[in-house]
């Protein structure tokens, strides 16, 4: 029998909101963060560093 993770879990004991990052893409969840910003870097990168 294969364990079943809950998503709920792990979260809330690492952060008291309950929040991790994920991107959901054409239905899949990515939720490892290196992915999500390389994803959102080809996706929306602009040639330069937006101004704070």
């Amino acid at each position: 029998m294969t364990p079943v993770l809950r998503l709920y879990d792990h979260p809330v004991s690492s952060n008291p909101r309950g929040e991790v990052l994920a991107l959901l893409i054409d239905g899949a969840a990515v939720f490892e963060s290196t992915i999500v910003l390389e994803y959102l870097e080809d996706r929306w990168h602009s040639g330069s560093q937006p101004t704070r």
